[in-house]
């Protein structure tokens, strides 16, 4: 098992990030941030109840922001690029339930919809006629909403209807990609602690496959942490064979992820070959995200 360090996970997101976006990688304040004042006029919301479960964190904006005790639905408004951050931080997109229309097409565009095909089910239409309309955002039902810290007024309006909004700052730490990619580690790490704790390399597939007489439901992945260069060797070799075309960052494609699984498990090429497409992407997430660590 691997711990998700801030060391390690700063050096990975800065250049997963570059690699899966195709927008620049901090965007100060997308043109589509801005609310409708008519939206958020007539909208009143109480605050839930609070629980036992509950945590307050500190915000890039000084606010102090208290959590639901599960966060499992997720909107980012007007912050890139957080929705490549998230996925990469959780090791899914799958709580991502909105983002905005420019994060989606930088989505489609670039890797981040590859790695993650289920963020391209996120709900944009919360933006309308380039405005974020709060009212069509609440049928989202979030349990927490990122926004743009320069976008006072939004973050203004979330929590007038009675959302859980946290400000993320693209600007507070100078532009400085590892600086400020340090600061949002921190703040996700108070948002998601369980997610700093060791990453399990058993991977749970969705289904049980049949395979060869066995039933299959899970890949143990555990002898990544074992990984030899001359294993690695053998993997690239197999990668050329079954790659239909050169890669430049050939890690981040799938066949890698199939040629590794079929060296550090006891499954063949064959059974990567056939699971669907759902499974194979968590097993390339999982490997990828372990050689981007410095752990």
């Amino acid at each position: 098992m691997m711990r998700k360090t801030k060391r390690n996970w700063t050096a990975a997101v800065c250049v997963l990030t570059a690699a899966l976006s195709t927008t620049p990688v901090f965007a100060a304040k997308e043109k589509e941030g801005s609310t409708s004042k008519a939206n958020t006029e007539s909208i009143s919301k109480e605050a839930s109840a609070k629980d036992d479960g509950e945590r307050t964190i500190i915000d890039h904006a000084g606010n102090e922001v208290t959590l639901p005790e599960e966060i499992n639905r997720i909107v980012v408004t007007d912050t890139l690029p957080l929705p490549s951050v998230l996925s990469l931080y959780l090791d899914s997109a799958e709580k991502l339930v909105g983002i905005s229309p420019v994060s989606m097409s930088a989505a489609k565009a670039g890797l981040l919809g590859e790695l993650y095909p289920e963020i391209l089910d996120a709900d944009t239409s919360f933006f309308e006629n380039n405005e974020l309309n709060i009212e069509s955002l609440l049928t989202l039902e979030p349990d927490l909403v990122f926004y743009n810290a320069q976008n006072k007024e939004l973050g203004e309006s979330l929590a007038s209807a009675g959302l859980t909004a946290v400000a993320v700052s693209v600007t507070k730490w100078d532009y400085n990609a590892a600086d400020t990619f340090d600061a949002w580690m921190d703040l996700l790490a108070d948002i998601f602690p369980e997610e700093e704790e060791k990453v399990d390399n058993i991977i749970k597939l969705s289904q049980t496959y049949n395979f060869e007489g066995e039933h299959i439901s899970e890949v143990d992945l555990t002898n990544l942490e074992n990984l030899n260069a001359l294993q690695m060797q053998d993997i690239e070799k197999l990668y050329r064979k079954i790659a239909k075309s050169a890669s430049s960052t050939p890690e981040l494609t799938i066949e890698y992820a199939m040629a590794t699984a079929s060296k550090l498990t006891d499954l063949p090429l064959e059974f990567y070959q056939r699971i669907s497409g759902k499974d194979i992407t968590k097993i390339k997430n999982r490997i990828i995200n372990f050689l981007y660590s410095e752990d």
